[in-house]
C-alpha cells in the first residue's frame, strides 16, 4: 500500500491564497477609515482638554481675585477700574449664563 500524501493541493492553495486576498482588499479601506477616524476623535480631546485647561485657569484666577493672562494670574492693579463679572467670566459660562 502507497501512503496518502499530505497537504494541500495547488487548486486548494490559489483558492485559499485568492480569499485572503479578497478579504484584505476589502478590509485596508475601513482599516483606513478607522485610523482617520482615530486621529479627529484624538484632536477634538487635545482640544476639549485644552479648553478645560484654560477655563481652570481663569476660574482659578477669578477666586484669587487676580486678572487672567495666558499661562497665569497677575494681580489685579488698584488703579484699574474693576470690570463687570460677565467680562471675568469663561466664554462658557457666559454663553450658559444667556441660555
Amino acid at each position: 500500500m502507497r501512503p496518502r500524501p499530505r497537504g494541500f493541493t495547488l487548486i486548494e492553495q490559489l483558492a485559499g491564497i485568492a480569499l485572503v486576498g479578497t478579504a484584505s482588499a476589502t478590509a485596508l479601506p475601513m482599516l483606513a477609515d478607522v485610523r482617520t477616524q482615530a486621529e479627529d476623535t484624538l484632536l477634538a480631546s487635545l482640544a476639549a482638554a485644552a479648553g478645560a485647561a484654560m477655563a481652570l485657569n481663569q476660574a482659578g484666577c477669578l477666586v484669587t481675585r487676580q486678572q487672567a493672562v495666558p499661562g497665569k494670574c497677575q494681580p489685579a492693579s488698584i488703579a484699574a477700574s474693576p470690570s463687570p463679572a460677565s467680562e471675568r467670566l469663561p466664554a462658557c459660562a457666559a454663553r450658559a449664563q444667556s441660555l
